[in-house]
C-alpha cells in the first residue's frame, strides 16, 4: 500500500528530496542559519519562554518549542526547508497527475531551488517565510477540491469527516496566526469554500465557526494563560507612521492631539525624519526622542489609538498616498538582499552566541563558494536583473495575466495577492520579505499555462447553490 502511493506519487517524493539536498547545501554553508533582529528578539524569548506579540507569539511559541528539543536554529531552518520544498513539490505532482506537461513543471521548480533569494531566504528565520509556505499549502489544498471535481460536499459526521475538517482548521488557523494581518484568512477561506461551491453553507459555516473558536483560543485563552504582552509597539509604529505623513503633508493638530502625540515622540522630530518608504526613521531607528516606555501604559495607549485615527481620518489622502508610496518602492528593497543575506549574528555578535549558548557560525569551503554565487548575481545591473528582479516582474505579470483563465487559477491568483498586498503596505513598509513571496507565487502560477489540454469547465461550476 505505501509502495503503491509512493508510486503514485514520485514525483512529489523525487522533487522533496532533491529541494530538501539543495536547500540544505545552503544551510550547511551557513550553519546554524542566517538571523535578522527580528530573529534574534524571538530566539531570546524562545528560550526564556517569555513572550511579547511583537511578533506574532504563535511563531514564537513554535520556536520555543523546537528549542526545547534541538536547541539550534538550524532545527528551525531545517523545519522552513521542508515547507518549502514538499508544499511546491506537491503542488507540482498534483499539476502533473492533472495533464499538465510534465518537463516544463519539474524545470519551474529546479528553477525555483536555484534561485540565490530563495536560498537564502529558506535559512533565515522568519515568520514570513513559514506564513508564504502555508499559504501555498492553502492553495494546494483548494486546487485538490477543484481538481477533483469536489462539488457542495455536506457534513456528514462521519469519523472521515471529522479527521477532514480537523486537518483543515488547524492548518487555516495555524496560517492565519503568523502574521498579526492574517486573520483576514479566518473569513476568506470558508467564504471561498462556498462561493467555489466546494462545501454547502452549513459545512462551510461549521468551518468558519471552528476556525473562529481555534483562533480566539490562541488569541485570547492561550494568549493570557502565557501572559504574553500586548502588540503595542507594532501597531504604535503603523499609526505613528500614518500620522507623520499627515504633518508632512501640512497638517496642523489640535492642542489636545499635540499634547497626545508628543508624549510619544516629538512632532518637528516626525516631520525631519519622515519618510514615505519606511517607519525605521521614526520608531527604531528614533531612540532619543521615541519615548517607548510610554507604551507599556494601557491608559496612554487607548488615547494614542483615538488620537492618531481621527488624526488619519482627518487626512486619509496623505495617508492613503503614504501606503501607495510604501507600495511603488517596495521593488527597489530586493537590492538589500545580497548586502544583508550574511546578516549572521552568530558572525557579529560573539557576545550573543556565547550568551545564548549558540553554535558558532560556519565559515567552510561552501560558505565561500555560495557567497560568491550571490555577489556574482548581484555585482552588476545585467546579472542583478537575471537573477533578482526580472523573476519578480515576470511573476507578478503572470499572476495578472492568467486572472482571466479558469477558476482553479483565480482561486490561485487571488490568495497569492492577499497574501502580496499586506507585505507591500502594510507593517512598517515593504522589504525583501516580498521578493520571497512574489518568488514562490509569481514562478509557480506559470505553472497554470502548461496543460496539454485545455479541460472543459467543471460542471459544478456552472451549477447553481444547493446548500
Amino acid at each position: 500500500m505505501i509502495a503503491e502511493f509512493i508510486s503514485r506519487n514520485r514525483y512529489w517524493f523525487i522533487l522533496s528530496i532533491t529541494g530538501i539536498v539543495v536547500f540544505s547545501i545552503w544551510l550547511l554553508a551557513f550553519y546554524p542559519g542566517l538571523m535578522t533582529p527580528d530573529s534574534l528578539d524571538q530566539w531570546s524569548q524562545a528560550k526564556s519562554f517569555s513572550f511579547s506579540n511583537h511578533h506574532p507569539y504563535i511563531h514564537t511559541l513554535i520556536i520555543a518549542l523546537i528549542q526545547r528539543v534541538i536547541y539550534s536554529p538550524a532545527a528551525v531552518a531545517f523545519l522552513q526547508i521542508l515547507l518549502a520544498t514538499c508544499i511546491p513539490a506537491f503542488f507540482v505532482n498534483t499539476l502533473i497527475k492533472n495533464n499538465y506537461r510534465k518537463a516544463p513543471l519539474i524545470g519551474i521548480f529546479l528553477i525555483y531551488t536555484l534561485m540565490p533569494s530563495v536560498g537564502l531566504y529558506n535559512i533565515t528565520l522568519w515568520k514570513d517565510i513559514a506564513y508564504t509556505n502555508m499559504i501555498f499549502l492553502v492553495i494546494v489544498i483548494f486546487l485538490n477540491n477543484i481538481l477533483k471535481r469536489v462539488h457542495l460536499e455536506g457534513f456528514k459526521g462521519s469519523r472521515f469527516d471529522f479527521i477532514n475538517l480537523f486537518f483543515a482548521v488547524v492548518i487555516f488557523t495555524t496560517t492565519s496566526l503568523l502574521r498579526h494581518n492574517g486573520i483576514i484568512f479566518i473569513l476568506i477561506i470558508p467564504a471561498a469554500y462556498y462561493f467555489l461551491k466546494i462545501y454547502t453553507f452549513k459545512k462551510s459555516a461549521i468551518l468558519l465557526i471552528c476556525c473562529l473558536c481555534l483562533f480566539l483560543f490562541f488569541n485570547n485563552i492561550l494568549f493570557g494563560m502565557l501572559h504574553v504582552q500586548k502588540q503595542n509597539f507594532i501597531n504604535a509604529s503603523v499609526l505613528i507612521h500614518m500620522v507623520a505623513a499627515a504633518f508632512n503633508g501640512g497638517y496642523t493638530p489640535l492642542e489636545e492631539e499635540k499634547v497626545v502625540i508628543e508624549r510619544l515622540v516629538p512632532i518637528s522630530n516626525l516631520k525631519e525624519k519622515y519618510t514615505c518608504i519606511t517607519s525605521n526613521n521614526l520608531v527604531y531607528n528614533n531612540p532619543d526622542y521615541y519615548n517607548y516606555s510610554i507604551l507599556n501604559n494601557d491608559s496612554y495607549m487607548d488615547e494614542f489609538y483615538k488620537t492618531s485615527i481621527g488624526i488619519i481620518i482627518k487626512n486619509i489622502k496623505q495617508v492613503l498616498a503614504n501606503r501607495l508610496c510604501m507600495a511603488y518602492n517596495l521593488f527597489g528593497f530586493s537590492r538589500s538582499v545580497e548586502s544583508r543575506f550574511l546578516y549572521s549574528v552568530f558572525s557579529n555578535d560573539p557576545d550573543y552566541v556565547e550568551k545564548n549558548n549558540l553554535p558558532p557560525s560556519t565559515n567552510n569551503f561552501l560558505t565561500e563558494t555560495l557567497s560568491k554565487y550571490v555577489t556574482s548575481t548581484s555585482q552588476n545591473r545585467y546579472t542583478y536583473n537575471l537573477f533578482w528582479n526580472i523573476p519578480i516582474y515576470i511573476g507578478l505579470l503572470f499572476l495578472i495575466v492568467i486572472l482571466k483563465r479558469e477558476k482553479k487559477v483565480t482561486v490561485f491568483v487571488f490568495f497569492a495577492l492577499v497574501n502580496l498586498v499586506p507585505l507591500a503596505i502594510g507593517g512598517v513598509g515593504p522589504d525583501f520579505r516580498f521578493v520571497y513571496s512574489v518568488m514562490v507565487f509569481g514562478l509557480f502560477s506559470i505553472s497554470f499555462l502548461l496543460e496539454k489540454k485545455k479541460s472543459e469547465t467543471p460542471q459544478y461550476l456552472q451549477n447553481t447553490h444547493q446548500g
